[in-house]
């Protein structure tokens, strides 16, 4: 299972860099670190995985977009694992001009979480965050805070390192 998941991320990387290259944005592809918080703090430790980016530009200090990756997380005290494949849109809006620097950023979309235990489904969610990073000409380094609506309300505090393809 977490092979046909690589291969699909992959397949997807490859068709967003070919549509990336015809087009005036910029793709990342970055590493994802997730502390959980709350009420997933108490089920999984730390998660780790990976994301890619598609950013658009809309003028000088807006950049509209999409987000999809794949985060693993150990579970507790011998608990089960957890895998979440996050689907966000996103928009950003930079404190300077020219699509580089700080910037806020909101997303909103889907996580896909499955836990594993025997016999049990995974599940999809709506999902928000909030967060800042900064904008070098090749590398893209964020942190964000991000909340997954299920039964019960699961969040963690992401980070993302990424290395950017194209220009604004």
């Amino acid at each position: 299972m977490k092979t046909a998941k690589l291969l699909i991320v992959g397949l997807v990387a490859v068709c967003i860099s070919h549509y990336a290259q015809a087009q005036s944005g910029r793709l990342s592809i970055g590493f994802e670190a997730a502390q959980p918080t709350g009420d997933l703090g108490d089920a999984v430790s730390t998660g780790y995985g990976g994301s890619l980016r598609y950013e658009f530009p809309m003028g000088d200090r807006l950049g509209l977009g999409l987000t999809a990756g794949y985060i693993t997380f150990g579970g507790e005290d011998d608990g089960p694992d957890w895998a979440m494949i996050p689907v966000q849109a996103f928009l950003k809006f930079y404190l300077s001009e020219n699509q580089g620097g700080l910037y806020g950023q909101a997303d909103v979309g889907m996580h896909n979480t499955s836990i594993d235990i025997e016999g049990s489904d995974g599940s999809t969610n709506f999902s928000y965050a909030f967060g800042l990073g900064f904008h070098m000409s090749k590398l893209d380094l964020g942190v964000r805070w991000q909340q997954v609506q299920e039964d019960q309300s699961y969040s963690y505090v992401g980070l993302r390192i990424a290395f950017v393809f194209g220009s604004k």
